[in-house]
């Protein structure tokens, strides 16, 4: 957990997400999005979990 109370996922050394099989298929199956797509939305925000949630939710159609 960051400073300001942030939780994110961890990098390795070669620049890349660190994230473990059973996060990564959740975000996969949240957003209904294939496995390139869910590394490349946890680049995009740098790990920050919060902001990766966020946009799934966003992404997603609102319910009836």
């Amino acid at each position: 957990m960051r400073e300001d109370g942030k939780q994110r996922f961890r990098w390795n050394r070669t620049g890349r997400v660190q994230v473990s099989e059973s996060e990564l298929r959740f975000i996969i199956k949240l957003g209904r999005i294939d496995r390139e797509e869910a590394l490349a939305l946890l680049a995009k925000h740098h790990g920050d979990q919060e902001a990766v949630f966020a946009e799934l939710a966003a992404r997603r159609p609102p319910r009836s």
